[in-house]
């Protein structure tokens, strides 16, 4: 009696037990951008001080949003120009102070913002995020006055696996590609922080497959990463570092977390990267 009433209990348990995983993984798979995508709030006061070298600038993505990021021009045709892909839970203005040196220099900056994100329309996704990518280097500056002027793709984070895509879709455009703190595919992000999920592959909407296109970019890159990443994994990253060809660059910050690089050790970096793609001199 006493095991047939254990048999029952254990299957009885079984049961709620598998239900129950099945019903969160279901809410997961409902929530997953909702909880992938993580816009913060700014005051405009904060915007202003952060950008007061920027003006706003419009694009149409080719869905047919109007989203809008901002833009400070080069002094010259020589200078390059880096397109910016900030990371999740983070916003153009933050990002702004990695490019203030480069700036003063010259440089032209176009700190892009998402669907989304910073008041623009829309709903988060990884083609949307493609599409808007598109559209700010399809936009008329970059296409008509600087035409000319070498073009450097930045991506963090998130922000990296746009940028890939983008470095892919204009290999014969983008003259050089920086990703700091990247993956090699979210799949393997989902799954550092899910474990417990069984088919990640299958269920994850937004894949960013970026170490599937990483080998087809002949440009100069250079990866920058964590030795600690918390967030993305310091293997993920390097497994896209490891996935490029030549010629490309790592540095490594042994002991930094995803987001404690020293910022003054990576403008430095970034700096001698750009000079590299405008001289052709290597440092």
């Amino acid at each position: 009696m006493s095991t047939f009433f254990s048999w029952k209990f254990l299957q009885g348990f079984l049961t709620t037990s598998a239900i129950a995983y099945v019903g969160l993984i279901v809410l997961l798979f409902l929530l997953q951008r909702v909880m992938m995508y993580l816009p913060p709030k700014l005051e405009s006061s904060e915007l202003t001080s952060l950008l007061n070298n920027y003006e706003p600038i419009s694009v149409v993505t080719e869905d047919g949003l109007k989203i809008s990021g901002f833009f400070t021009p080069p002094v010259d045709e020589k200078k390059p120009i880096i397109i910016a892909f900030h990371g999740n839970a983070s916003h153009p203005a933050w990002q702004s102070h990695d490019f203030k040196d480069l700036v003063e220099k010259g440089y032209g900056v176009l700190l892009s913002e998402y669907r989304y994100y910073g008041g623009n329309p829309g709903r988060p996704s990884e083609d949307g995020f493609y599409k808007d990518a598109r559209a700010y280097i399809n936009a008329k500056p970059l296409l008509e006055t600087y035409k000319n002027n070498p073009l450097i793709v930045y991506g963090q984070s998130l922000g990296s696996g746009v940028a890939v895509q983008l470095a892919a879709d204009y290999p014969e455009r983008v003259t050089g590609l920086v990703l700091e703190v990247p993956y090699d595919t979210m799949v393997n992000v989902a799954k550092k922080h899910y474990p417990f999920v069984i088919g990640m592959k299958y269920l994850l909407k937004d894949k960013f497959m970026s170490v599937e296109k990483i080998g087809k970019l002949t440009m100069p890159k250079l990866f920058i990463l964590a030795g600690k990443d918390e967030v993305v994994g310091f293997n993920s990253g390097n497994a896209l570092y490891e996935a490029a060809p030549e010629p490309k660059q790592l540095i490594i910050f042994e002991l930094a977390g995803h987001n404690q690089l020293p910022p003054e050790k990576v403008q430095g970096e970034l700096e001698y990267f750009c000079d590299f793609i405008m001289t052709g001199n290597k440092k």
